[in-house]
């Protein structure tokens, strides 16, 4: 019997990174990340995307190295932001998401 919560795959962190989106590399529009996953991440801003849509998020560490972000929308809220799914990313870019999630200095969000 369960409790009624959602039982994540991939644990999320909280986080808020300045970031720069667009439907390719030549990332226009801006926002924030908030949350982030091994599988995706969610990006508050006002500009408008539409689910299925191939995204590029590039976002500032600061280590002064971007961190470019490839996927698919996952899903759009009017007014506050989108999910991602990750998608292609390479072997480097997977496993510093992976440090980042497992990284002691962030806090892990609730579930449900």
């Amino acid at each position: 019997m369960t409790d009624g919560r959602e039982k994540r795959e991939h644990p999320r962190v909280k986080v808020t990174w300045d970031c720069t989106f667009g439907p390719d590399e030549d990332t226009p529009r801006s926002g924030k990340v908030t949350s982030l996953s091994a599988r995706g991440c969610f990006v508050k801003t006002k500009a408008w995307v539409t689910r299925g849509q191939s995204i590029h998020v590039k976002v500032w560490q600061a280590d002064w190295k971007w961190l470019p972000l490839r996927g698919t929308v996952h899903y759009h809220l009017e007014g506050v932001g989108f999910g991602m799914l990750f998608t292609d990313l390479d072997e480097e870019t997977a496993a510093a998401i992976k440090r980042l999630v497992a990284g002691g200095s962030l806090t892990t969000m609730p579930e449900g």
